[in-house]
């Protein structure tokens, strides 16, 4: 239980001061601002890492082993990729968004 709990909070998910939707992303990528205006349209807050411009983000990406983006975790659920049935798939399950 405790290690569980250790390694949910050391994964490059959600963690404790973050929104629980993590978009690593970049400011060019189409796919991330689709990702984006989907999460808007949802009424999803999320927290959003530029990894080009963010220190932080590109630490936690890298962490994470991203090779591209958008990369997006819902709560632990890492998604490669933008598939908006995939992700509202997981919003949903997560309690996140209502049908």
């Amino acid at each position: 239980m405790l290690l569980s709990l250790i390694i949910g909070f050391s994964s490059p998910g959600l963690q404790a001061k973050e929104k629980p939707v993590v978009l690593y992303s970049t400011s060019w990528c189409s796919y991330c601002k689709q990702v984006r205006d989907f999460l808007k349209s949802e009424g999803v807050e999320y927290t959003d890492y530029d990894i080009e411009n963010s220190a932080e983000g590109k630490r936690k990406f890298q962490a994470a082993h991203g090779q591209g983006v958008p990369l997006i975790f819902v709560g632990n659920t890492r998604l490669d990729g933008f598939d908006r049935q995939q992700l509202k798939a997981e919003l949903l399950k997560q309690g996140i968004i209502k049908r």
